[in-house]
């Protein structure tokens, strides 16, 4: 019976059909306190409630609650006495006047076994459905008869027709009334999973547990609340974190789930999609066996935990071509071009809800007009990947092009050949088909010291590209941060896997050089498992220490570019380039600044810091500013600057220089 179809004459039914049950229930105990053997009680409660419900438009609460289940008529009447003592002095009266106890406001179990027709003993067993659906409530008492009864909150509210959610589980069970977008491999999931469920009920089986596994917590609660809606029934959330570590505690919650899940016909979610931690992940199943309602448990890991009957979906992750047909229907009615959708489905791997939200802002946007809207998709793109990583990663933001990078032939070539690699895969890899192609994007491996040039390469290929460029600290993704860090990181990267930035990550040399063999297997295990989590994303390793680098690891690579410490001639082309063309300069001389034997890092530093010094004294660049600034430089470096590197860097005073200097002294 869905809320929905209950109308103003349905409540004011259903309040006739209780009150005439508890009626009903009264009067037997007015008989039973005249004479205990008065015939006329058996089978007056069950006529009432005939009789009271012979004009309901749909069943009454009272007759949905006996049939869901399965209750006695001893049962039935016990609920009603429960339910009257509630909401009716009368009853309350009668009861006291059938067993003589003045003053009892509760029942106990011992005086309804002889005052109730049809009674039996079975009714308040530990596996009785009164006490394990926790529909009534057993207060102190010294005996099993002699403890007083209350009806559960909710069962009360459910019989008035008005069910709600058990206080108790609030924070731990949350209602799902959204309808999600789906793409159309989804839907059809959906539909399978309505079918086998249908297959089920029709058969008097019990609900198998729906798994969905995958990574996608969005497409799994989509695929979940339509099929849930297939058979009639609501969809509820469970937040896995909200269950407590005490496994008695935890049972409890979910028994009072179990019973609520049956008074609102409703399926329960659970989404383990970001629990990477096995044993959490076992609690939780192991806590989720007690439940015997329909259940969807989305996750990534194998469920070998489970003891009920299981039902599993494949959901896997959404193509470019999913993508694609996507943003064609959400867009068909908006002047966006086939090239902004072609774009945007292969650059951001959105899930379809959030394909949905920017196609709608997309869609009433000013700026989506005809040839520029791809610079509007790619701005939303951008947008919704930025706030996914900036939490988690930092955001490089050079403006530098092939010009910036100095390095001799070989890896400059190399370097431009993963940026066009990267560029053309998706359009190859649809020309493949239906060849295998690569999972994961080019891995690469850049080797060389500090200030070699291997951020600003990175920085290059990511603008050429039009993409972000992010670097992650490699210890929290690794583990040494903790485990909740390195959850944090898997979960936002499989959200963003594929999506148009570029990965930089820092592989420090302790993490290899200060680890056993197995130290070091185990670390770049994890390294792998970041380029597999990374999908289709180009993620380029950094290292300063080659030998530290097994020769495995560099084979999984698609590109290994070493970052050769610069020869006098390359330092000297640095230093050509490290100022800008419209800072002014004055006597600069490259051939002198590159006998020092430093890096491009170091050389750019200079030149700036020099800039800097020249802009206070209000003048143009000279070797003299040049020289302290590189003084500043090497000491920083734990290095001294010798006179002998900076021979000739500025010329010796005249003499009528010196003599002008001692007539101001």
């Amino acid at each position: 019976m869905n809320a929905l179809e209950r109308t103003a004459d349905w409540h004011q039914a259903n309040q006739r059909v209780l009150a005439a049950g508890i009626n009903a229930v009264r009067q037997v105990l007015e008989l039973v306190a005249h004479d205990p053997a008065d015939p006329s009680a058996i089978g007056l409660v069950d006529a009432a409630i005939v009789e009271a419900e012979a004009s309901m438009p749909l069943p009454s609460s009272l007759n949905e609650l006996v049939s869901r289940f399965g209750l006695t008529s001893f049962e039935r009447d016990l609920i009603l006495l429960c339910a009257g003592m509630e909401l009716d002095p009368a009853v309350t009266a009668a009861w006291q006047q059938a067993t003589g106890i003045p003053g009892a406001v509760l029942p106990t179990f011992g005086v309804a076994l002889e005052v109730l027709p049809s009674a039996h003993w079975s009714a308040m067993t530990p596996g009785s459905v009164l006490r394990r659906a926790r529909l009534l409530a057993l207060g102190q008492g010294p005996t099993l008869g002699t403890r007083p009864l209350r009806i559960e909150e909710p069962v009360l509210h459910f019989l008035n027709g008005l069910p709600e959610l058990d206080a108790r589980l609030d924070g731990v069970v949350t209602p799902h009334r959204d309808r999600l977008p789906m793409a159309t491999f989804q839907q059809i999931a959906a539909r399978r999973i309505v079918a086998k469920l249908s297959a089920t009920r029709n058969a008097g089986g019990a609900w198998p547990v729906v798994t969905l596994r995958t990574y996608d917590r969005i497409a799994a609660l989509a695929v979940a609340a339509d099929a849930a809606a297939g058979i009639g029934a609501e969809l509820s959330r469970l937040s896995p974190e909200a269950l407590p570590v005490d496994r008695q505690a935890a049972a409890d919650l979910v028994d009072l789930w179990d019973r609520d899940s049956v008074l609102l016909n409703s399926a329960l979610f659970v989404d383990l999609t970001g629990e990477s931690d096995p044993q959490r992940h076992r609690s939780v199943v192991r806590a989720l066996n007690r439940q015997r309602g329909l259940l969807f448990l989305a996750s990534g890991l194998e469920d070998r935990g489970l003891t009920r009957p299981t039902f599993g979906v494949e959901l896997r992750r959404l193509t470019a071509e999913d993508r694609r047909s996507l943003w064609q229907g959400f867009l068909a009615d908006a002047e966006v071009s086939p090239r902004a959708m072609d774009a945007i489905a292969e650059a951001y791997p959105f899930d379809v809800t959030t394909i949905a939200e920017v196609a709608e802002e997309i869609r009433y946007s000013a700026e989506a007009e005809a040839d520029g809207d791809l610079s509007v998709v790619q701005a939303r793109g951008r947008e919704r990947m930025r706030a996914l990583m900036e939490p988690i990663a930092q955001r490089i933001d050079v403006v530098a092009d092939w010009n910036d990078v100095v390095l001799p032939p070989l890896q400059l070539e190399m370097l431009q050949s993963m940026a066009a690699q990267i560029r053309n895969r998706p359009r190859i890899s649809r020309l493949w088909a239906p060849r295998s192609t690569p999972a994961d994007g080019p891995a690469a491996l850049f080797l060389g010291e500090r200030g070699t040039g291997k951020t600003l390469a990175a920085a290059v290929i990511a603008s050429q590209l039009r993409r972000d460029l992010y670097r992650i600290d490699a210890a929290d993704f690794f583990g040494s941060g903790g485990r909740g860090a390195s959850r944090r990181f898997a979960d936002v990267l499989k959200a963003v896997a594929g999506a148009a930035i570029v990965l930089l990550v820092d592989l420090p040399d302790d993490a290899l050089l200060d680890r056993s063999d197995e130290g070091v297997e185990l670390y770049l295990a994890r390294a792998r498992g970041l380029i597999a989590l990374a999908g289709a994303m180009p993620v380029i390793f950094e290292s300063r220490e080659s030998s530290a680098v097994p020769q495995s690891f560099m084979r999984d690579m698609r590109f290994v570019v070493r970052f050769p410490h610069p020869s006098a001639d390359l330092r000297r082309e640095i230093w050509r380039r490290a100022l800008p063309e419209a800072v002014e300069r004055e006597a600069i001389d490259e051939e002198k600044l590159a006998r020092l034997p430093i890096a491009g890092g170091s050389i750019q530093t200079i030149a700036y810091e020099a800039a800097l010094r020249a802009a206070e004294e209000g003048g143009p660049v000279t070797m003299a500013h040049l020289e302290r600034a590189a003084r500043v430089e090497y000491a920083k470096l734990g290095r001294t600057l010798s006179s002998i590197e900076t021979r000739g860097w500025t010329a010796p005073a005249t003499a009528q220089q010196d003599g002008e200097k001692g007539e101001k002294r």
